[in-house]
């Protein structure tokens, strides 16, 4: 049998992490952080932070790297205009 690669290999790490972002957040934007951190079995919790939302997130460093990528891209009615990561540690 041949290696499928090394796609999955890695980035097993666990992180804690918070990733502040900054933005036009619509309705179900929420819901929808929630359903992609379940989706990639990560725990999260929100808080707005000033006209920011917080997300703390822990889990496998890779897929904590996709949940960025989902919240960045996040639904049709939002719009991020910046995130920054302002905590990031082993667990």
């Amino acid at each position: 049998m041949q290696s499928s690669g090394s796609f999955g290999c890695g980035g097993g790490r666990r992180i804690h992490a918070r990733l502040r972002l900054e933005g036009v957040f619509g309705d179900g934007y929420a819901d929808f952080l929630h359903g992609k951190a379940q989706q990639l079995s990560l725990t999260l919790n929100l808080a707005w932070d000033d006209l920011a939302l917080v997300a703390e997130i822990t889990g496998p460093e890779a897929l904590i790297g996709a949940f960025e990528m989902s919240a960045v891209i996040g639904l049709q009615d939002c719009q991020i205009d910046t995130w920054t990561w302002v905590e990031w540690r082993d667990v």
